[in-house]
């Protein structure tokens, strides 16, 4: 929890900082989902944004009165809902900066809005490709969180190399896990796909697992190390690290 809040402090600091008045209220708007199987769920992040209010007041902002007034609505990780509560903020002068949504389809009509109404967004998601394209779509877009498909993308791709793979399939489940994150394994496969050639095949509504593995995947994938101690020992070799083998 001590690591996971610090983006939350920063960005609480520097609102304040940014106040030149004497005394001022600071408006940060929250839209998440608040269905609590969410990654991003209202119940799990508002301990965070709790936890940095009550560092805040051990700082010393010299002679600013500063005070944060945090509100939540529930963006359902939709498009439609995300944009309709941000609509509803904004005219009701609840927000100087807006934190979520996070939910990729929730967070992007929002992200190219607030460019329109001067107003920062800082998420914790926003994951997917199309995100990177921030001088052009989203420049008041922060991406705080852990990760981003542009990155994980890069880093399998620098791997097949490292490893000479030569081909490989991406198999994926469109809706896997639907209900924590929308369509997170579409948005990570649609961002490895358009960095790299190689295919991708969509599964049945019916898994046939073996039909999958024997038909698309077959022996013809895949490099030389083929057993873990072979991986193991390849890894070993650019880090130069000393593995001590215990029992």
């Amino acid at each position: 929890m001590e690591t996971n809040m610090w983006p939350f402090i920063f960005n609480i600091l520097l609102i304040a900082q940014l106040v030149e008045c004497e005394s001022v209220l600071a408006k940060i708007a929250t839209i998440l989902p608040s269905d609590e199987k969410r990654l991003f769920a209202i119940s799990k992040i508002s301990i965070a944004l709790d936890i940095a209010q009550s560092k805040i007041k051990t700082y010393n902002f010299g002679e600013r009165n500063i005070t944060f007034n945090v509100s939540y609505a529930d963006s359902q990780c939709s498009d439609a809902h995300g944009m309709n509560q941000a609509i509803n903020m904004y005219m009701k002068k609840m927000v100087h900066v807006f934190f979520g949504p996070n939910c990729d389809y929730s967070v992007a009509p929002v992200a190219r809005q607030v460019t329109f109404w001067n107003l920062p967004l800082i998420s914790g998601g926003a994951m997917a490709r199309n995100f990177k394209n921030k001088n052009a779509d989203f420049p008041l877009l922060t991406r705080a969180g852990p990760t981003n498909f542009n990155k994980l993308s890069n880093f399998i791709v620098d791997m097949f190399a490292f490893m000479r793979w030569k081909s490989g399939y991406i198999i994926y489940d469109r809706n896997e896990q639907k209900g924590v994150l929308e369509e997170f394994c579409n948005l990570f496969a649609t961002s490895l796909h358009y960095e790299t050639n190689y295919e991708y095949y969509k599964m049945e509504d019916v898994l046939d697992e073996r039909k999958i593995l024997v038909q698309k995947i077959g022996i013809n994938n895949g490099g030389k190390y083929y057993l873990r101690d072979n991986v193991t020992q390849c890894l070993k070799i650019p880090l130069q690290v000393q593995y001590i083998k215990t029992i």
